[in-house]
């Protein structure tokens, strides 16, 4: 460090202020999940949620069970499997079948099986609105599958699909209708008033 830090140096005028932070900061690698999680158009609950989600960090009942809660193993929703977090948002039947009903609103063909999958899925989408729309889409699916798991567990009742499905839309759109609309294109306005 002294090589860098030398006070003739800093007299002189020559001390560099990044230089000095990268001597001090060691290299951190990237994350692997930050693109994934903070979309910047994406509702404030639905980041935490995914965020909580990517470290699967969310209470299941696989985690629960490590913890040595009483509790069954089954999937909440689809009551078939051991519900885990890949289980539980990609694997699911119920889960299956809002991915389905969002890719159709969306006119996409996307195949989800864990939050990887998701991930390259965001990245080959070319048109920046069209990504940032199905990000804020997976983002929201996470949620509202993790609140109807919720539902199931602490109000013995599980949403019908189209329920859920609603629900995404309304919180996709709204975020989209909110939004300054001088910065998106024409053609891009029109398609969001297609999602309507």
């Amino acid at each position: 460090m002294k090589s860098v830090l030398d006070l003739a140096q800093i007299g002189q005028g020559m001390y560099n202020i990044s230089r000095m932070y990268k001597v001090l900061r060691p290299d951190l690698t990237g994350c692997n999940w930050d693109k994934l999680v903070w979309e910047k158009w994406a509702a404030p609950k639905h980041k935490f949620i995914g965020w909580i989600a990517w470290h699967n960090r969310l209470m299941t009942r696989d985690r629960l069970l490590r913890f040595g809660a009483p509790t069954e193993a089954s999937c909440l929703l689809c009551g078939d499997v051991q519900e885990d977090h890949e289980h539980l948002f990609f694997k699911c039947k119920y889960s299956k079948m809002i991915w389905k009903e969002v890719s159709n609103w969306l006119d996409t063909r996307i195949k989800l099986v864990n939050l990887a999958s998701a991930r390259r899925a965001i990245r080959r989408v070319k048109k920046d609105l069209c990504r940032r729309v199905l990000h804020m889409c997976i983002l929201a699916c996470i949620y509202q599958i993790w609140m109807s798991r919720n539902t199931a567990l602490w109000e013995q009742k599980i949403f019908c699909i189209h329920t859920v499905v609603k629900s995404i839309k309304f919180d996709i759109v709204t975020r989209l209708r909110n939004m300054n609309t001088r910065k998106i294109a024409k053609e891009n306005r029109e398609w969001i008033d297609k999602l309507v």
